[in-house]
């Protein structure tokens, strides 16, 4: 800073404002450098400075003119600069001008100014804006290992491409588009690069073939794994009619049982089952299972932590499973009391007496002082006939009737086919082991799946070439399709299994652009997204 002297503060309707004046003898020419002591005038700027404590802070400068001494220099008369304060012109202090510039940098126009106006500083959406376009998007400098992938303009209609230095983790540029044409000029201009990651677009790869043809490709993972998925999709979808064969002819074997015994868990078939009792159902299965399994590992001798580890329970709750010899039905969810604790004996008495209606015991509870409402009455008394089974068939017609069958959607059995089966239920692993016996092409389809998911996961370039042969010797129309994919693109891909670059930072990097584009109100115009994008706040 240059010298600066402080007058006593004063506040003028709200605003504390500040005196300063300079004390130096002379200044120095802006132009040819010459040191001055001849005075020409003096005047006052007026500068905002950053608020202090939410009041506004208003700097009432003093400044001086002087004459150049120096023959020949373009100006004879120049203003005393301050360095540090505030730049020439400016109205606004180099601290009030950075706090805005970060403001406008993470909020936008509209928002940030009304962060500001919070902070008490006064600026327009308009003004934030100017202060981004003024500090641009800076020189291109990009590293030798750069990713590129998509982002949309608007879905499905305009696509621009989003470049990311992979090394550094920072944008590197942004273009308007998606084409070959585009990314090609782009790459051309800016020779030493080493390895492009990508996805399995036709435009990028054609683009970076052209612009960078020294440089290794390498196919992005998950877009591998997610092209996998989409061949199970239409491998799915051909032979859907098959499984749902296989459903009814489940349900007509349970309809014979049924018809036996009306009530039987793990059966699909319930007299009047509803959504809930249907999820009480199969909540059921899976703890039945669950305490099946802990104790079954306890019996060949493995110890908590070994358990936990092997069922991905908590050691807690393994220890809770292991304390109960004999399965005791789900657990109640919530520990705390509930007003309708103290009427729960009335209402199962008033239950086993055949009385089944919410509404009447809510009344009759009512009546007794409980100040809760039906709802809650009616969640007991669900709750207590879905466990007991209808408590009292007596007053129940014995009517049976098919419920909704389960049918599994398509994602659900693309899951099931990839080889992720934890979650999948007994019945879920019949049907699907049914349904691969029957189906030659499910079965290679599933076969072929789960070992280009274990290349992929456990990188194993080796493996790649057998494993595309046996796709193509297939006679399933998909898996040829998607292992001529493979083979068209077969350098790229043994680079994603060799290297360990990939997409992933810049699907983080899209979603930022997502954001901000969404933060600008109509304002997002190519230059300025530009430059909010490629800026770190």
């Amino acid at each position: 800073f240059s010298p600066l002297i402080l007058a006593p503060d004063c506040r003028i309707f709200g605003v504390h404002l500040r005196v300063v004046s300079t004390t130096t003898v002379g200044a120095r020419c802006p132009f040819c450098g010459c040191v001055s002591r001849q005075i020409h005038s003096r005047y006052v700027r007026h500068l905002t400075d950053a608020p202090l404590r939410q009041i506004q802070v208003s700097i009432e400068l003093h400044v001086r003119k002087f004459h150049c001494d120096k023959l020949g220099c373009e100006r004879s008369i120049f203003t005393e600069r301050v360095a540090g304060l505030a730049e020439s012109y400016a109205r606004r202090t180099i601290q009030l001008d950075e706090l805005l510039r970060l403001i406008a940098f993470a909020n936008g126009g509209e928002c940030g100014s009304r962060v500001a106006g919070e902070m008490r500083i006064a600026i327009s959406p308009q003004s934030l804006i100017r202060l981004i376009r003024r500090q641009g998007a800076g020189a291109i400098v990009c590293g030798p290992v750069l990713g590129i992938d998509d982002w949309s303009f608007a879905k499905r209609k305009r696509y621009g491409s989003l470049i990311v230095d992979l090394e550094e983790h920072r944008v590197v540029d942004l273009l308007p588009d998606r084409l070959a044409a585009t990314v090609s000029e782009w790459m051309k201009a800016r020779p030493g690069i080493e390895v492009v990651s990508r996805d399995r677009g036709e435009n990028f790869i054609a683009g970076v073939t052209e612009g960078a043809p020294s440089a290794r490709q390498v196919a992005d993972r998950w877009h591998l794994h997610h092209n996998l998925g989409e061949m199970l999709r239409r491998l799915v979808e051909r032979h859907l009619g098959e499984l749902h064969q296989l459903i009814q002819a489940h349900r007509r074997e349970q309809a014979g049982t049924a018809a036996v015994i009306p009530h039987q868990t793990g059966s699909q078939f319930y007299k009047h089952e509803s959504t809930d009792e249907r999820e009480l159902r199969e909540r059921d299965e899976r703890y039945h299972q669950r305490h099946e399994q802990v104790h079954g590992l306890a019996l060949d001798g493995k110890s908590g932590r070994e358990i936990a580890r092997l069922t991905g329970l908590s050691r807690n709750t393994v220890k809770r499973i292991l304390d109960e010899p004999e399965y005791g039905g789900v657990p109640q969810r919530g520990s705390h009391p509930s007003p309708i604790d103290a009427y729960k004996d009335y209402i199962a008495a008033r239950m086993a007496q055949g009385c089944i209606n919410a509404l009447q015991l809510f009344k009759e509870v009512a009546a007794q002082g409980f100040k809760g409402g039906y709802a809650t009455v009616w969640r007991v008394v669900r709750r207590s006939a879905l466990q007991s089974g209808s408590v009292n068939t007596d007053h129940v017609p014995v009517r049976l009737r098919q419920s909704p069958a389960y049918v599994p959607t398509v994602f659900e059995i693309i899951q099931w086919l990839m080889g992720k089966k934890h979650s999948l239920t007994t019945d879920q692993t019949t049907l699907l082991q049914h349904w691969v016996e029957s189906s030659s092409a499910v079965k290679a389809g599933r076969d072929l799946a789960i070992q280009f998911t274990e290349i992929l996961t456990k990188r194993q370039p080796d493996q790649l070439d057998e494993w595309i042969a046996n796709a193509a010797a297939s006679s399933v129309t998909p898996l040829k399709q998607f292992a001529k994919g493979i083979q068209a693109d077969h350098d790229a891909v043994i680079a994603a299994l060799q290297l360990p670059w990939s997409n992933a930072q810049l699907e983080g990097q899209v979603n930022r652009l997502k954001v901000i584009k969404r933060q600008m109100y109509g304002r997002a115009k190519f230059d300025l997204l530009k430059i909010r994008v490629m800026t770190k706040v």
